[in-house]
């Protein structure tokens, strides 16, 4: 999500300033404004959620007791500051840097080792899997090396809402975020598991398929909402 221009230094700082306090203001009116409810919820955990980039606010409608524990994926970037200012304020945990920067490269060491840490210690992670630029709808490898290399199920999850409430943002994701009473549909897929010996060629394959796995999602979600919604009436 860039909220902030392109231009770097001083001014961007001062901007993620002012925004963090708003960012606040918004969240504690509308965490009491949407509600969520889930449809195949998967409580395998540890586990390493993968979400688009645009959905990225459908972590909130996970479990209280799971938020938490879940340690949401965040750039280093000063756009990044005022998103994981947002998220730890819900109560979730923060890793800076990226899952899909090379292991070796600057930087992907560190939020790797923390990533895997935290997984480790029995907590789970929450990866937008085409971010944190893009192109949208496209994974990336880094959340495929993570699940190999620590044996942890990859849960897919969207979000979808009926109600013209759950507006789009004019970012490069379209970013989706409810503005006033929303309901909200939480969906999950079945768990993915990346074997420990998976070739290059493997990993290439699971990558497509957590890609049509997402999609799907996105497509069963209104069938769903109405299912879940009208049901609960």
């Amino acid at each position: 999500m860039r909220l902030i221009t392109q231009k770097k230094g001083w001014d961007d700082k001062l901007k993620a300033g002012m925004l963090k306090p708003l960012l606040k203001l918004v969240f504690s009116i509308q965490k009491n404004l949407t509600y969520f409810r889930n449809y195949n919820y998967q409580d395998a955990q540890p586990a390493i959620y993968a979400l688009w980039h645009a959905h990225q606010c459908c972590i909130f409608g996970l479990k209280k007791e799971t938020i938490a524990k879940t340690n949401v994926l965040v750039s280093r970037s000063t756009d990044g500051d005022v998103i994981a200012y947002g998220a730890e304020y819900l109560g979730f945990k923060t890793i800076r840097g990226s899952a899909n920067r090379h292991i070796l490269n600057k930087g992907g060491v560190s939020s790797a080792m923390d990533m895997v840490k935290a997984l480790e210690n029995g907590e789970n992670i929450a990866v937008m899997v085409d971010g944190p630029n893009g192109p949208a709808k496209e994974v990336k490898k880094g959340i495929i090396w993570m699940a190999k290399h620590t044996g942890f199920p990859i849960i897919p999850m969207t979000w979808y809402s009926a109600d013209k409430s759950l507006i789009t943002i004019p970012t490069w994701d379209k970013l989706r975020f409810p503005i006033g009473p929303t309901r909200i549909l939480n969906l999950y897929a079945e768990p993915i598991y990346v074997p420990k010996d998976a070739t290059e060629e493997d990993e290439k394959n699971i990558k497509e398929y957590l890609k049509n796995v997402l999609l799907q999602l996105d497509e069963q979600a209104p069938e769903k909402f109405k299912e879940v919604w009208d049901k609960k009436k």
